[in-house]
């Protein structure tokens, strides 16, 4: 089956739905799990350590999804540039300042 396009092609398919079912019940229990940490940090009877650990944890969570869509960003930016003809020498050299 693998070795046939379309075979190939059903079973890809298939994993991406996977994928993407997975992701969405991933990104529920992330909203949940982002809540109870809100409702730790908002407990005034909460002891300070737990609250203080949720606002860290949250901030954390935060910052990595931002460096995460970031990276995303640069790497479809790159992906783009090599399809459009661009050399790999070129993409890498770091920015002058002019």
């Amino acid at each position: 089956m693998l070795a046939d396009p379309k075979g190939r092609a059903l079973v890809e398919e298939a994993r991406n739905g996977m994928l993407s079912r997975t992701i969405g019940q991933a990104s529920d229990l992330a909203l949940g799990a982002l809540r109870t940490l809100d409702e730790i940090r908002q407990n005034a009877e909460a002891p300070a350590a737990a609250r203080v650990s949720a606002c860290r944890c949250m901030l954390e969570t935060l910052l990595r999804a931002r460096e995460h869509g970031t990276l995303s960003e640069r790497l479809a930016a790159l992906e783009q540039a090599l399809s459009s003809g661009a050399r790999p020498c070129t993409l890498l050299q770091a920015p002058r300042d002019v």
